[in-house]
């Protein structure tokens, strides 16, 4: 990728350079690998605890617009291991 910067600290990205990048890019390949920064177990707890951020902050925005919003787990992670469900209620007004 490429990226330039005019001197009004505006960026410019060049987008022909990013699809060429990706065309030539093999995604089947395993290069993905941090050597001696994180196990296999280390990567699975840390995208699980990334999922959980995310939802956290699911559960705060519709919150914020008047739902009464929880995760349910339905099933066990040795059946699913996305076995998370958002669900969400309007909270009725009180007048």
């Amino acid at each position: 990728m490429k990226w330039h910067a005019s001197g009004v600290g505006e960026a410019e990205f060049d987008k022909a350079n990013q699809k060429e990048q990706l065309e030539d890019y093999d995604f089947e390949e395993e290069s993905f690998t941090y050597d001696g920064t994180l196990t296999v177990e280390d990567r699975e707890h840390l995208g699980h605890l990334c999922k959980r951020l995310i939802d956290q902050g699911r559960i705060y925005y519709l919150k914020q617009q008047g739902f009464d919003s929880v995760l349910q787990y339905y099933t066990s992670p040795s059946i699913s291991l996305e076995n998370v469900l958002l669900t969400a209620v309007p909270v009725p007004k009180i007048q």
